[in-house]
């Protein structure tokens, strides 16, 4: 993958678009591993309230056969496939570089050369030798014109920077306040009514 900041022909705007659930179904096979290999019938974040000890053991599934058949978010292939025509993309997740070789097959399989980049921040499940680093930092560093993610917390920190910051819509950042340039958006169609 290209280092985007070294192309200063291409004068697009640069969208960073997050990986999980926005354009990974993340939650979706969260749900068929609790459901196959554990027998839990509920969402992750319920299980994880009294299993916080199994977190590895779900993620283990998860990067496993799980990860190379999970779904792309509906929607996402085609808004970004015509998004690409206006702007420069790359993927900034918090995600640790341990999974870099499965998340960038993912991308390879399903958006083939839409992305010029993926940045982790080793901010989930990272090892300790990983330095975290803060997404807001990385969006400043490349800069970054649009960030969409599904974390309150993190379109909050870039819009107060500057970044407009797209939040999309998902239950666990329902009835968090408003925010100046985080703009909540319902799904990839409404993403393409804000940035075309």
């Amino acid at each position: 993958m290209l280092d985007i900041r070294k192309d200063a022909t291409d004068h697009r705007p640069l969208l960073a678009i997050d990986f999980d659930d926005v354009i990974f179904d993340c939650d979706g096979v969260l749900r068929e591993i609790l459901k196959r290999e554990f027998r839990f019938e509920a969402t992750y974040l319920e299980f994880i309230k009294t299993n916080q000890h199994m977190q590895k053991d779900v993620f283990r599934f998860l990067y496993g056969d799980y990860h190379k058949n999970c779904a792309v978010i509906s929607g996402a292939r085609d808004a970004i496939s015509r998004l690409s025509i206006f702007y420069r993309m790359v993927v900034i997740t918090g995600r640790s570089e341990v999974v870099r070789p499965q998340t960038e097959k993912w991308l390879e399989s399903n958006f083939t050369t839409i992305f010029s980049k993926v940045y982790f921040t080793n901010s989930f499940l990272s090892e300790s030798n990983q330095k975290k680093r803060e997404k807001v930092k990385i969006c400043i560093d490349l800069g970054v014109n649009v960030l969409v993610d599904d974390s309150w917390e993190e379109t909050v920190s870039v819009a107060s920077v500057g970044i407009t910051a797209l939040l999309f819509d998902r239950p666990w950042n329902r009835g968090k306040p408003s925010s100046f340039n985080v703009y909540r958006v319902r799904d990839w169609a409404h993403i393409l009514t804000k940035l075309l």
